[in-house]
């Protein structure tokens, strides 16, 4: 759910991977594209993708903490925690890589030029890689305590 009006919906209380609750009404599929036209640098992107990454490990850290207050929403929202679920079954750091293939080569995001192999590199791969990064470094840093 990405456009709705104000009042009709609220964003779950997660720290990542929140979806959108409908409270009052329908959902229906727009007849043409939804056109997010960023303006932001590629600079800002990544400083985003950056502390996003960081709250992505901790979650992966601390499931139980992520999963405070999710719902039961059905659909594709339900879909994709079952796929995140997968996701997180896979090693570290090779996940990373299949997302990528998946993305690119599956999903054909490499018909997107450029800047497709630009946006699909940089979210389904590195992005999903630094996640990885901090869990590894996380899970490091507590095994050496533990010495």
């Amino acid at each position: 759910l990405r456009l709705f009006r104000k009042g009709k919906a609220r964003s779950e209380e997660r720290q990542m991977d929140e979806h959108i609750v409908l409270l009052d009404g329908k959902a229906e599929e727009l007849k043409n594209d939804f056109i997010d036209d960023n303006k932001k640098n590629l600079e800002a992107w990544i400083e985003r993708q950056n502390r996003y990454s960081s709250r992505e490990a901790d979650q992966i850290l601390n499931p139980q903490k992520a999963g405070e207050k999710a719902e039961r929403l059905g659909g594709p929202a339900t879909d994709r925690r079952k796929m995140k679920n997968f996701y997180l079954k896979m090693p570290l750091f090779w996940r990373s890589f299949f997302y990528f293939i998946y993305r690119y080569f599956f999903r054909l995001g490499f018909l997107d030029g450029k800047e497709g192999l630009i946006f699909h590199f940089l979210q389904g791969f590195w992005y999903r890689f630094l996640a990885d990064a901090k869990v590894y470094e996380a899970e490091k840093k507590l095994e050496n305590k533990k010495i």
